[in-house]
Order: C-alpha cells, then structure tokens, then sequence
C-alpha cells in the first residue's frame, strides 16, 4: 500500500513534465512557422564619423565635423541660414527620413529643423523646432505657407539633449514625428525638389548626431 500511494504521488510531477515538454515544443514549432520580420531599408545613413561634409568656419556661420557629430553654428540673430546636400531619391517610392538634432547653445528665438523636397531656399518644406513648440510649413516660388503654425509639444526636449525628427512619406501622406511621437501628418501633393538640409534662424549652435533615409517595407 505504501508503495502505490508513493508511485501515484511521483505520477503527478512526472505528467506535468510531460505536458509542459509538450507546450514547449508546440510554442517552438509555432515560432518556426512565424514569418520573419522585415525591416525597413536604409537606403542611405551617416553618422558623422568622417569628416567628408562641407566645413567651413565663416562670419555668419561654422560648421565642422568633429567626435561623430556634425557642428553648425549660427552667429546672427537677424538672418537665417541653411546648409543643403543632394540626395537622389524614387518620389514614386515611401521612406522614412530620421535625423537627431542635439541644440548646445541658443538665443530665446533661436530656431532649427530640417528642410525636405528641397530644391532651393525659395521652394521646400521645412519642420523647425523652436523650444517646446514645432512649425510646419513650405516655401513655394518665395511665397511661404503654414501647415502647422507653431504648437506646443510635450515631446520636444528643452533640457539640451538631442530631439530625433522623423518624417514618414506613404504615398501623398506624411507623419511627422518629435521623439518617436507622431504630432502631425499631412498630405503633400506638391513635391518640389529633391534634396535634404538643415536651417537655422537666429544665433545658435547644434550637433547633429546622424541622419538617415530608409524605404519602407
């Protein structure tokens, strides 16, 4: 009798053994079964650890590359200053366009973004932070238009360290992004040029820590 009572309370453990050693391989075949992820392509990145860009030290403006960031500073408080390059990109094709803007010293009215479907600085598209608030707009043919007048956002840093910007293009709709918070979207309809750039209005000085375009999956 003791024997089978002490057989029948091993028999417990044992066929709890057996069904979590068959749930396991259940949940294993199933993770076998599951499609990979696809991540977005990045079609171009740079972060800065070469010192191919532009860099000049000017009256109204200094840029450098230096310890994986890009450095521009802006000296005047009246004018507005903008640095372009020339990336191609499929205006048929959806991207994600990411860049970090770290600001290390600013005026009260100092203002930076970045400027897309660039094609000069009489016709873009511009998102610019300025303190807590952002703006979205473009320039078109030296007539500017607001899309989203300067608004307040808990998700912009003021503390000094960097701000990450994303712009989000599916097909004519674009999501814009502060910190990986969506805070607008829009559609564009009117693609202007192809080139990216930075700009800035007012005295200030930013480190751009990257900047990167990825088509979407």
């Amino acid at each position: 009798m003791n024997y089978s009572f002490i057989h029948m309370k091993n028999i417990k453990p044992l066929l709890l053994l057996f069904l979590f050693t068959i749930s396991l391989s259940f949940l294993s075949c199933n993770k076998k079964d599951e499609e990979p992820e696809v991540k977005d392509l990045v079609i171009f990145e740079d972060d800065f650890s070469t010192s191919t860009w532009d860099c000049f030290d000017e009256e109204i403006v200094v840029a450098c590359v230096q310890d994986g960031y890009l450095f521009i500073e802006h000296k005047n408080e009246d004018l507005n200053y903008f640095y372009s390059f020339y990336y191609y990109y499929d205006f048929q094709s959806d991207y994600i366009i990411e860049t970090a803007v770290e600001s290390i010293e600013t005026s009260e009215d100092f203002q930076y973004g970045i400027m897309f479907l660039l094609k000069n600085r009489y016709n873009h598209y511009y998102m610019y932070l300025k303190g807590d608030q952002f703006h979205i707009g473009y320039v078109y043919n030296y007539n500017h238009h607001s899309i989203a007048e300067l608004t307040y956002s808990e998700h912009i840093k003021t503390d000094g360290s960097a701000n990450n910007i994303k712009l989000r293009k599916d097909g004519y709709h674009w999501d814009f992004y502060i910190n990986e918070e969506k805070v607008y979207e829009y559609e564009v309809t009117n693609e202007i040029g192809d080139e990216f750039g930075y700009f800035f209005i007012g005295r200030g000085k930013v480190g751009i820590d990257y900047f990167k375009v990825s088509k979407l999956k």
